[in-house]
């Protein structure tokens, strides 16, 4: 069915979106102010589609002067602290599909928004991540998602033509990012979101993904 699978890091392979949450409720109130959102409208806010929508909520709860670049600043190194202290957990789903793949000899990458030593605090008690081939990182990038640079940078390590190939996201920015690099996307969420572009497949976690095509691997893919 697809030549190559692109996959997203934060929150579909590995469970971080919670570490996420907590360094910035941190990071607001080292600044003085309390980030009063639970941690489902915070998944709203920061994962929408326009890359602004969370300095833009910031924004309008604490005041145009809020030092929103010094706060976020701050969260990344709260965020390091985090992932240096505590072992991130693979999502459910997660060490089936890798194996598969890389028994396989399929071609696939992973394509972040994370720095690359997020990602090392990470994979560094996963052996399967270690053993990925392929990764593109926000540092070897000029722009985020829903920019499709990373993933068009990505592509360009496979003989394959986007619409040959399949991305998986949990968020509409990165759903987003894929269909403008003409990726089809599959979209792995339980929530509600607003979908910014059409979409390949939805399925509610990682694991109906990997129940659903390592069923026929060989065939399928």
């Amino acid at each position: 069915m697809y030549k190559a699978l692109f996959f997203d890091f934060d929150g579909l392979l590995v469970n971080t979106e919670m570490c996420h949450y907590l360094s910035y409720k941190d990071a607001f109130k080292a600044f003085g102010v309390f980030l009063d959102l639970d941690f489902s409208s915070y998944c709203d806010i920061a994962h929408h589609a326009s890359p602004e929508s969370f300095h833009d909520y910031a924004i309008a709860t604490f005041g145009a002067k809020f030092p929103y670049s010094e706060m976020r600043e701050h969260k990344k190194t709260l965020y390091l602290e985090r992932l240096d202290r505590e072992k991130i957990d693979l999502m459910p789903g997660t060490a089936e599909l890798l194996a598969s793949l890389l028994i396989e000899q399929f071609s696939f990458a992973v394509v972040t928004n994370a720095n690359l030593d997020q990602v090392e605090l990470i994979r560094r008690h996963h052996p399967l991540l270690q053993a990925v081939p392929h990764w593109i990182t926000r540092d070897d990038v000029t722009r985020s998602k829903p920019d499709p640079e990373g993933y068009l940078l990505a592509l360009s390590s496979f003989p394959f033509a986007p619409e040959d190939t399949a991305g998986l996201e949990d968020t509409p920015k990165g759903l987003l990012a894929l269909h403008r690099a003409g990726i089809r996307p599959i979209h792995i969420t339980t929530r509600n979101y607003s979908i910014p572009c059409p979409i390949e497949h939805t399925f509610p976690t990682l694991i109906q993904f990997a129940e659903f095509y390592l069923s026929n691997l060989k065939e399928k893919l």
